[in-house]
C-alpha cells in the first residue's frame, strides 16, 4: 500500500510517499482502507520530532480518518466488512489501511462525507471543552476568537454561536478569507495584522465581560488591544 513514511525527524516538505507491506489485523483488531484523513498542527510537530512524545521511527503520522472497514479480526464483535467509519489513532492515518482497535472508530452518521468526519472530531471537541467546560460561556456573552482562520479557529466561532455567544474573529490576515466568511454568519471579522481595523474590538461593550480563546500563539494584550484587562483567556 502507498503512505506517508517518516524515517528521521524532518520538515514535513522532506518526508515521502513510499510503497510498504498492507497491516494485517491481529486479535482484536479491524482494518479499514481510509478514503480521507486529516493533517493538523500536531502532525508537523510529530514529524519534526518536536512533540510531547515522539513516534519510534520508521512511522506513518495522522491521526483522524474516515473509511470502510476491510477486515475484521474473528474475535471482533459488532463491527462488519463494509461499514463506513471515522476514528483516530496516535498515528498511522496517513496511509491507504489502517489497523486499529474498534474503540478507536466510531460508525459514521448518514449524510456525513468521508472529508468532513475525517477533519472535525479534534477541532470541534477542542473548542467545545475550551468553551464549554474550561471558558463556561453562556448564551449573550461576547467572545473573542483569536486565530480564526485555523480549523480550531473556525469551529470555536461556529461553536461559540451555537452556544448564543457575540462572536469577533481576529485573525492575522489582511482581509478576511472565504473559510472564514463562511463559517461567520455575521461574526464581525477583525484583522490582526492592521490595528486601524480594531474598531469591532474597542466597540465591545465595556460592561460585557469577553471570554477570549486563543486558538494560536497569540494572546489578547498583544492582538486585539481593546479586551487589555477585561478578558478571561481560554488558551
Amino acid at each position: 500500500m502507498k503512505a506517508v513514511v517518516v524515517e528521521q525527524y524532518a520538515p514535513i516538505d522532506q518526508i515521502e510517499l513510499k510503497q510498504i507491506a498492507t497491516p494485517e489485523p491481529g486479535p482484536g483488531e479491524i482494518r479499514v482502507r481510509v478514503h480521507a484523513a486529516s493533517i493538523g498542527f500536531v502532525d508537523g510537530l510529530k514529524v519534526e520530532g518536536r512533540y510531547q512524545t515522539k513516534d519510534a521511527l520508521p512511522f506513518t503520522p495522522g491521526a483522524e480518518f474516515a473509511g470502510v472497514v476491510d477486515e475484521v479480526a474473528s474475535d471482533v464483535t459488532g463491527i462488519a466488512r463494509g461499514m463506513r467509519v471515522m476514528g483516530a489513532a496516535r498515528s498511522g492515518a496517513l496511509a491507504e489501511y489502517i489497523v486499529v482497535p474498534p474503540a478507536a472508530i466510531e460508525i459514521m452518521p448518514d449524510g456525513l462525507s468521508m472529508e468532513a468526519a475525517a477533519a472535525f472530531r479534534t477541532n470541534y471537541l477542542t473548542a467545545l471543552y475550551a468553551l464549554g467546560e474550561r471558558g463556561q460561556l453562556c448564551s449573550g456573552e461576547q467572545r473573542l476568537v483569536l486565530g480564526a482562520a485555523g480549523g480550531t479557529g473556525i469551529a470555536a466561532i461556529q461553536v461559540g454561536k451555537l452556544l448564543g455567544a457575540r462572536v469577533v474573529a481576529a485573525a492575522s490576515i489582511d482581509s478576511p478569507s472565504g473559510m472564514i466568511s463562511m463559517a461567520a454568519g455575521g461574526t464581525t471579522i477583525y484583522s490582526a495584522n492592521a490595528p486601524e481595523r480594531a474598531a469591532p474590538i474597542t466597540r465591545m461593550p465595556r460592561a460585557m465581560p469577553v471570554t477570549s480563546l486563543a486558538t494560536s500563539s497569540t494572546t489578547p494584550a498583544n492582538s486585539a488591544p481593546g479586551v487589555k484587562g477585561r478578558a478571561s483567556l481560554v488558551w
